[in-house]
This record gives structure tokens, C-alpha cells and sequence, in this order.
């Protein structure tokens, strides 16, 4: 990433920082899938840090994985929400639990839903209150799911995509469509770390995900 950032990008990075800070009036529920191969656990586990980076509220990220992550600290235990005791671990300021975890004492809760078929995202975009989906670049294989995401959100529901440019392939459709859509479009530039989460993040990856997370907590604005 450049060490330079025009005045547009600037411009978005502040909005992003407030979208990120919006309060919320109940628990906010986010789902992050794939329709093609993707580390979405990395993703949705970054994108739980970064939240629980810029939020004052708690921060859940359910995972069945949940229980190789670490311990909290006894200080850390006494800001747990009641009656989880001993079933939650933590990933930097953010929670972590099994999935199905009792949610309800947190500002937002993100699940890692895997890879999904394209026919079964609008399910899943409407048992969340907002869902990330990640697709590929080349038009043949996210123009379908793309124009599913459009559809969505002109009802109204939040589905935010993440262009998968981690790997091989031209991201020029992507990157020229992105700014024309009505759903909020994220392009993730390659990155060792996503499938290697004891590397450190690029720069543009985490900018990356501070976008994602921003739009993912905010609501479509009216048509």
C-alpha cells in the first residue's frame, strides 16, 4: 500500500472510522460466507479484532474452533457477560465462543458460515442482520452472486462483498464494477497472512477489513 493516500481515499477512511463508532440499539448479527474457497474464519476473525478495536461494546466471534484460542485473564473473566463462565475465550479485545453461544449480552455477534452455494445466500442473508459475502473477481463465477447481493439489498437487508483477489486472476471486472453497485464492495488484495493467521497483516488488508467491518455495522441508506 502506498504511503500516500489521495484525498478521496482519505475522505472514506474517515467515514469508515465513524461507521465503525455508530452505536447500535441491539445485539447486531453478521454472518461472513464465501461462494468459492476462502479462509472465511480468518476474515471474520480479523474483522472481529478490528471492531473490537474502534467499539466500547463487546465483541463475539463464534468459531468451532473457539477453544484454541486463549484463556482470558481473571481481570478479563469479570467483564464476561453472566452465565458464560468458562465458555468463552478471547482473540485481542474480542470474545470468542462455540457457535450457537448465547449471544445476547454483546454489541455484535459475527459467525464464520463457511462456503455456501449462491442459491442459499438470500437465506442467509436474511437470518442475519448483515452478511458479508465474499466472491470471486472473474464475472463468469460472481455475477450471479453479485446480482443476488443487489437484489438483497434493494429489500433492504445489509450484504456487504469482498472481492477475492488473493488469488490468481484479473480483478479488472471487479474493480470496475465495485463502485457502480448499491452494495457496499471491498476488494481483498493478496495477503500470505488470511491463510496463515501467525504472519503479520499487509497494511491493505487491514484497511480492507476496517471497511468491511464499518459497513457490516451500519445500516443501507433509504432508496
Amino acid at each position: 500500500m502506498s504511503a500516500t493516500l489521495s484525498a478521496t481515499r482519505l475522505d472514506a477512511l474517515r467515514e469508515t472510522e465513524r461507521m465503525l463508532a455508530r452505536p447500535l440499539t441491539t445485539v447486531r448479527r453478521v454472518g461472513i460466507a464465501a461462494i468459492a474457497p476462502f479462509p472465511t474464519s480468518s476474515l471474520a476473525r480479523i474483522i472481529a479484532r478490528m471492531l473490537a478495536r474502534h467499539r466500547s461494546g463487546r465483541i463475539l466471534y463464534t468459531t468451532p474452533d473457539w477453544e484454541h484460542f486463549a484463556e482470558p485473564s481473571a481481570t478479563r473473566r469479570e467483564s464476561a457477560p453472566p452465565g458464560l463462565e468458562g465458555a468463552l475465550r478471547v482473540h485481542g479485545a474480542a470474545w470468542v465462543g462455540a457457535p450457537g453461544l448465547d449471544d445476547r449480552f454483546f454489541d455484535i455477534a459475527l459467525a464464520d458460515a463457511g462456503v455456501v452455494a449462491v442459491d442459499a445466500v438470500p437465506a442467509l442473508a436474511r437470518a442475519r442482520d448483515a452478511l458479508c459475502l465474499v466472491v470471486p473477481v472473474a464475472r463468469r463465477a460472481a455475477e450471479d452472486a453479485v446480482g443476488l447481493a443487489e437484489q438483497l439489498t434493494s429489500e433492504g437487508r445489509r450484504v456487504v462483498l469482498a472481492f477475492d483477489a488473493t488469488r490468481r486472476g484479473s480483478a479488472a471486472w471487479a474493480r470496475a464494477v465495485g463502485p457502480r453497485l448499491v452494495s457496499p464492495a471491498v476488494v481483498l488484495e493478496p495477503d500470505a497472512a488470511l491463510a496463515h493467521p501467525a504472519r503479520p497483516l499487509a497494511s491493505r488488508t487491514l484497511l480492507a477489513a476496517a471497511e468491511l467491518a464499518g459497513n457490516l455495522v451500519s445500516d443501507p441508506e433509504p432508496r
